[in-house]
């Protein structure tokens, strides 16, 4: 893997990888907008409550669960 390492810093250089957005301090919301305007798109705005959105993001989690 480390042989690769040389071909992948050297694609970061090109254009297409020319903004990094770090998500270290930001939410998932402000991620999202970032991509949306570096990406051209516009976002609908976000008309769930608080209760829809918890719910939502433990179905999610409930989904992700393994099995195995």
């Amino acid at each position: 893997m480390v042989e690769r390492l040389d071909h992948c810093l050297e694609r970061l250089r090109e254009p297409e990888f020319a903004e990094h957005l770090w998500t270290d301090d930001s939410t998932v919301p402000k991620a999202a907008d970032r991509i949306a305007v570096l990406s051209g798109l516009r976002l609908r705005p976000n008309n769930e409550g608080a209760l829809r959105t918890r719910l939502r993001q433990a179905r999610v989690g409930v989904k992700h669960i393994r099995f195995d």
